[in-house]
């Protein structure tokens, strides 16, 4: 095995992404979702349309993206449009909201929705476990699993908005649902660097 495919087939191991698995589009930037729907024949102009579409609350499948049937049928054949939905939602006292959420290796993570004079901060995790071992943390006694994939990272943000809107949260869209987004959840941040820009 070559320098160059142990690199990738470390990266694949991180992120936890399967090995020859379609193409989540939920792990794509913009740009590479462009070059992802041009690959497939289709405008590039389309992208921006679709990836607006996927970062929706609700969304959970490509029938839900309102386009045609032929581009809908077209993705589905290609590519995953992954989504995370909570297995336990703790609400405390004071109206924080704590939502475990499990991967599909089976590891859980967790965010915590924080209301505050009618604005909503949303806190995220950004990998399994953490690798840092700081002592007044419990995350970091538990050890690292691995690194998030971008679509767990914006998956969990789009379960909570849904969540809010199911909840009976209403704003004139979707974005103004959460107003701060903060990186405190499970992990570092920073180690996890690139699929948390991408996300």
């Amino acid at each position: 095995m070559d320098m160059e495919h142990k690199e990738q087939s470390a990266h694949r191991l991180d992120t936890g992404s399967p090995q020859g698995g379609p193409t989540d589009l939920r792990d794509l930037s913009l740009e590479r979702l462009i070059e992802f729907v041009v690959g497939l024949g289709l405008p590039g102009k389309r992208a921006t349309q679709i990836f607006a579409r996927l970062h929706r609350p609700g969304v959970l499948d490509f029938s839900q993206l309102g386009i045609s049937r032929e581009v809908t049928a077209l993705l589905a054949e290609h590519a995953v449009m992954s989504s995370l939905s909570p297995v336990a939602v703790e609400k405390s006292a004071d109206t924080t909201e704590k939502f475990a959420f499990r991967l599909e290796d089976g590891a859980m993570i967790e965010s915590v929705l924080i209301p505050e004079d009618g604005r909503h901060t949303l806190c995220v995790s950004s990998q399994a476990g953490c690798a840092m071992g700081c002592g007044f943390c419990l995350t970091g006694g538990q050890g690292f699993t691995r690194n998030l994939r971008p679509a767990e990272i914006v998956g969990q943000v789009l379960a909570v908005m849904t969540h809010m809107v199911a909840s009976g949260i209403e704003r004139a869209t979707p974005r103004e649902l959460l107003n701060n987004l903060v990186f405190m959840g499970m992990g570092e941040p920073l180690a996890n660097y690139d699929n948390l820009l991408t996300a």
